[in-house]
């Protein structure tokens, strides 16, 4: 349940985060950034929220992982060949 709670907190910010420019300026003393400097960090936060479902995250990232594990062997990735199951949370189902 505390779980579930945070996911929310955590989507209903990011929504805010993704749609108000005023919320933004309200944080401008938080994150001691103002004019251009916030305007980017703004934008480049907006860029980095994910879309997609976990589910294709995970996979695109177990993907890499096996592209990465390919190229720089053990002494990358260590004895994993694969990304460990449970990397990505997954939402229980109810």
């Amino acid at each position: 349940q505390a779980v579930r709670g945070f996911l929310k907190a955590s989507a209903q910010a990011k929504d805010l985060l993704a749609r108000s420019d005023e919320e933004w300026l309200r944080l401008a003393p938080i994150v001691r950034s103002e004019g251009k400097e916030l305007a980017k960090l703004r934008d480049r936060y907006r860029q980095g929220i994910p879309r997609r479902p976990v589910a294709e995250e995970a996979v695109d990232a177990g993907r890499l992982y096996r592209v990465l594990a390919g190229i720089g062997g053990e002494k990358l990735v260590g004895s994993a060949p694969e990304m460990a199951p449970g990397t990505f949370w997954q939402e229980p189902s109810k």
